[in-house]
């Protein structure tokens, strides 16, 4: 007579041959909160059960691998999960993954390399440029672009050297990515990383590796956490594009909008607020969805009354969109070129600006691109620094001399060396407050009558004779409505070749407050001037 066998004989020991009993014996309940819970029968298992049936079909070739990633797709097969981030770039996943097994799920980019390898790339033996072959086959069946499904998640760093003598737990976020098939219908049916183990869905994937280790180019993985969106990543359903442009770039277009800001604590909206969307064009450059990233993160970061105030972006989908609070009077330069501006109002806007890039710099942030294009009002005519795609942080920044730059309004030193400082933002924003009391205009496109010796009369100042000007202190010069004391503060302080000798913003902002609070007088006796005039 056989011996019956107990309950604990009945129990799968994970220690002996622990992944193959589990694609026989486990299934596993992954509740997904709001959503209905997903079983599996062994990860595997739940291959086997279909391979009698959809998998195992004779004709070759019709699983195809996804290079091409539509909003469609997204809508059908991403978009409802909870820890889906759309196109989030690598180097803002340490935002989101903090833990040891956090991880989201991402779409990235690859793009095509531009023509002219070096020649370690040109050289491959026979059997790598066989794969290279293939490969390159493979990414250009779509066009120029292929698209790729990744997992971000949080590691313990493995590299002993990195691991100081306290045995602190290290952490590093690496990218796995994984490959999706498809059937001829386009539908999405495999779901694989090691492809020697596929699963029916996404949720069953993540759950197979949150009880067992994964392993990508010899880096352990354990899936146990997926982490939702952040509140700047918004619901592009709560985003309505209005049909009014406000402005154009390289990478894009701005629209007036509206966007329905979710309160946390409930499923309600608030009402709509109007707000200013910042749209990449597509997917083409990577160029641009880094820089508007870059920009976006950096405001993300920033509250201050006189710094425009981003809400978010919307990366679940194309196009990618920044949302920031919309300012009813525009761009200050051309506020000013078509209303009549009095003084005491051009000495606030001097005073908000400078309060903004007061605040940038004590933050750490060199601004890189003031200008008064780059300032708005809102409703109530407060001045908002906008604009940061240029902006960096730290105390100093070496540019590139191949970067587009304003270059009217570079500071000397910048000019000599690429060398931007908070002190070249200093020298700009002198510029600026000339602008506001020029009503808009542009510095440095015609010659003043003093620089007469070097530019020629009537004609453009250019690169050359910009440095001449400033190496003989002919610098630009500001109209006789503009307050004396302000004159002289900018010539003396601000406009110097010496960047050691220049103010700061500090010293800026006291000054402007003294001339709006203190100087009544003064401006009181100049509008009296001008009603006799």
């Amino acid at each position: 007579m056989s011996k019956k066998p107990n309950n604990a004989e009945k129990v799968i020991n994970e220690n002996e041959n622990k992944q193959g009993e589990f694609e026989k014996n486990l299934t596993i309940r992954t509740p997904t909160k709001g959503r209905r819970s997903s079983s599996i029968k062994g990860a595997a298992g739940a291959m086997d059960e279909r391979q009698d049936s959809e998998f195992d079909q004779p004709l070759p070739g019709c699983f195809q691998k996804v290079s091409k990633i539509t909003n469609d797709k997204i809508d059908e097969n991403l978009a409802k999960i909870p820890y889906f981030h759309g196109f989030l770039l690598h180097e803002y996943q340490p935002m989101i993954l903090k833990t040891f097994g956090d991880f989201l799920i991402r779409v990235s980019i690859r793009y095509p390399k531009k023509a002219g390898k070096t020649s370690r790339e040109k050289t491959v033996n026979s059997n790598k440029g066989k794969k290279s072959k293939e490969k390159s086959k493979e990414q250009s069946n779509d066009g120029s672009i292929r698209f790729n499904v990744i997992i971000g998640v949080c590691i313990k760093d493995q590299d002993k050297d990195k691991v100081d003598h306290l045995d602190e737990t290290k952490h590093e976020i690496i990218d796995v990515p994984m490959t999706i098939e498809q059937n001829i219908d386009g539908k999405w049916i495999h779901f694989y990383i090691d492809k020697k183990k596929k699963f029916g869905s996404i949720e069953e994937l993540t759950d197979y590796y949150r009880h067992y280790t994964g392993f990508y180019r010899d880096k352990k993985f354990s899936l146990y956490k997926g982490i939702p969106m952040t509140s700047w990543e918004l619901d592009r359903t709560h985003v309505e594009i209005g049909t009014k442009t406000l402005g154009e770039g390289a990478f894009g277009e701005v629209k007036s909008g509206t966007w329905k800001c979710t309160n946390s604590d409930s499923r309600e909206t608030n009402t709509p607020l109007p707000v200013a969307i910042k749209m990449l064009k597509g997917e083409e450059s990577k160029v641009a969805m880094k820089e508007m990233m870059h920009e976006a993160r950096l405001q993300l970061c920033l509250r201050h009354k006189n710094v425009l105030k981003t809400y978010g972006v919307c990366i679940l989908k194309t196009p990618f969109m920044i949302i920031s609070e919309f300012c009813e009077n525009g761009a200050l330069r051309e506020y000013l070129k078509k209303n009549k501006v009095d003084i005491e109002d051009k000495l606030r806007f001097c005073l908000g600006s400078a309060r903004g890039v007061d605040y940038l710099h004590g933050k750490c942030l060199i601004h890189r691109d003031l200008a008064a294009r780059n300032v708005l009002l809102n409703d109530a005519k407060v001045p908002k620094i906008a604009d940061f795609g240029l902006a960096r942080y730290g105390n100093s920044y070496k540019m590139s001399s191949v970067q587009k730059t304003p270059i009217r309004y570079l500071a000397p030193e910048t000019l000599q060396s690429y060398k931007f400082t908070q002190k070249t933002d200093v020298y700009t924003f002198g510029l600026v407050m000339w602008e506001i009391f020029e009503n808009g205009q542009e510095p440095y496109v015609k010659p003043q009558q003093h620089m007469e010796s070097i530019v020629p009369k009537n004609g453009t100042i250019r690169v050359g004779h910009l440095k001449e000007v400033m190496k003989n202190d002919l610098w630009i010069k500001f109209n006789s409505e503009t307050p004396p004391t302000l004159q002289t503060f900018v010539a003396e302080k601000v406009f110097v070749y010496d960047e050691k000798k220049r103010v700061t913003m500090i010293e800026v902002v006291a000054l402007l407050k003294t001339l709006v609070r203190k100087d009544q007088s003064y401006l009181k006796d100049t509008m009296a001037t001008q009603t006799v005039g």
